[in-house]
């Protein structure tokens, strides 16, 4: 997703979708289907399940099956199905809010709010029988449906005043992912939604410049993006719905395997439905830490409140109850509700907690409109090659534990500057972002990374670090950077390699 995808992570390939199902008439050559996707840009950080499941396929097969995914373009209204449904790609995820935008509101129970409101009772619903058949809702499309994973819970992050209460919703502009569920789950708590995906337009430009007075996100998602810059109040509970994926093949290409790479196939997506069931929560306190550390807090709304929002989202709830293409998965939830209870949720770590946050209440680092002086810092061009130990748990270029090599390059000019991220293999084409930085005191650089709506990869960021200069001439740099810059900018030694 455009919104997402961080320059200095992003790892983008020219195209999008491998041709379907490649074969060859030697025995040891594997079986290749490829695999194309939404709400992943760059990278499968945002998906592990879909991660596991590459892997997975592989070690059933003992590797005569693989699954070659490609990080693509892919917007939000339904492209990547249609591309799976026409034979382009072999076999596709989107997030099931996608699906609502084709014409299949089977699992708009899923991305209301107050409903499944714990991972514990999303872990049952996801493995219940009306699940299933919400999933079996999108065969008109002409995909085959193989499985549908668990992912992390849906809450608000606000930008000056918690949207904690009745009042605070009511005509509140809340930014969200194109979705009719999404929309309609906001509009029930009295707020107005807001999305500019399309139209090529940045969450965090609308936040900073008070065109938005909040957004429906995810730990990852705020953390990653680092959306915490300009909505720092998360309200993780105030649950609004839940970010599943679907699983899903071409017929044809299904047809043209052989039985053992149907089982193969189908063994795969069971297991990681399974998988994810049990380890969507797993980054939560990762991801919290990041945006926590970074100046985020959490604020926990009264009872009362809590109570008197779900009451404001009972007509949506009726609805679904009402409309048969959503009453049966509708029904499942509330009933799985009354006996399930909210085990083994995820802990939020200390520095989002009251007064466990040093950073809480720090002034927002607002962005340059322009270049600024470079005082003492020494302007040119310099090189880092990004070791695999250098990336930490979370910032993969593809997968967990499967890190990539790349090479940064980054060259500093009067009060200007570019940074080009090419990845080592050759397999993916360049990315260079761009933005301004002022020195603002001694050994001390603020930086503004500006968004091309054209390109789409680098997202608006600004932060502030320490420089100082080795003997030999390089860069070094410290400080409290966004997480998703650390694998770059903390203790990295950037060489210099021309003027």
């Amino acid at each position: 997703m455009r919104t997402l995808v961080c320059c200095a992570l992003a790892a983008t390939a020219a195209a999008c979708g491998a041709p379907a199902a490649g074969r060859s008439g030697a025995p040891d050559t594997p079986t290749v289907l490829s695999l194309t996707n939404n709400d992943g840009g760059g990278n499968l950080r945002v998906a592990p399940a879909v991660a596991y499941f590459i892997d997975r396929v592989a070690e059933v097969s003992d590797n005569r099956l693989r699954v070659d995914w490609q990080p693509g373009e892919w917007a939000t209204d339904g492209r990547e199905v249609a591309a799976v449904a026409d034979g382009d790609a072999d076999l596709g995820w989107v997030t099931t809010r996608a699906f609502d935008l084709l014409g299949i509101d089977a699992f708009r129970p899923l991305h209301a709010p107050f409903l499944v409101d714990s991972y514990a009772l999303q872990a049952a619903v996801v493995a219940s029988s009306e699940a299933g058949a919400a999933l079996a809702a999108v065969r008109p499309l002409g995909i085959e449906p193989l499985a549908l994973l668990a992912d992390e819970l849906m809450f608000p992050a606000s930008v000056d005043r918690p949207l904690d209460d009745v009042a605070s919703w009511r005509g509140a502009r809340v930014w969200l992912l194109e979705s009719h569920a999404y929309a309609a789950a906001v509009e029930a708590l009295g707020a107005e939604p807001l999305n500019t995906f399309e139209s090529g337009g940045d969450v965090r430009l609308m936040l900073q410049n008070g065109e938005a007075d909040g957004l429906s996100t995810m730990w990852v998602f705020y953390a990653l993006g680092a959306d915490y810059q300009h909505a720092p109040i998360a309200l993780p509970d105030i649950p609004l719905g839940v970010r599943t994926v679907a699983l899903f093949a071409n017929p044809d290409t299904l047809g043209a395997l052989s039985d053992d790479e149907r089982r193969w196939l189908t063994a795969a997506a069971t297991d990681t439905a399974a998988w994810a069931a049990t380890h969507a929560a797993d980054r939560v306190p990762r991801f919290a830490a990041d945006a926590c550390t970074h100046g985020a807090r959490v604020v926990t709304p009264t009872a009362d409140a809590v109570d008197a929002l779900h009451a404001l989202a009972g007509p949506l709830h009726e609805a679904l109850r009402s409309d048969p293409a959503t009453a049966d998965l509708m029904s499942a939830i509330e009933r799985m509700a009354v006996s399930i209870l909210a085990d083994g949720e995820p802990e939020l770590p200390a520095e989002c907690l009251g007064g466990g946050n040093p950073t809480a209440d720090r002034p927002r680092l607002e962005p340059l409109l322009g270049p600024g002086p470079t005082g003492d810092l020494p302007t040119g061009t310099y090189r880092y090659a990004v070791p695999a130990e250098a990336v930490v748990p979370g910032q993969e270029s593809i997968a967990d534990g499967d890190p990539i090599d790349r090479t940064l390059t980054w060259t500093l000019g009067d009060g200007e500057w570019t940074l080009e991220i090419r990845i080592d293999d050759g397999s993916q084409q360049p990315i260079t972002c761009w933005g301004w930085f002022a020195v603002a005191a001694a050994a001390t650089a603020r930086f503004t990374l500006q968004f091309d709506a054209d390109v789409g990869h680098c997202v608006p960021l600004d932060w502030q670090a320490d420089w100082a200069l080795d003997p030999d001439g390089a860069l070094r740099w410290s400080g409290a950077v966004p997480g998703v810059l650390v694998p770059h900018f903390r203790s990295a030694e950037w060489e210099r390699i021309g003027n």
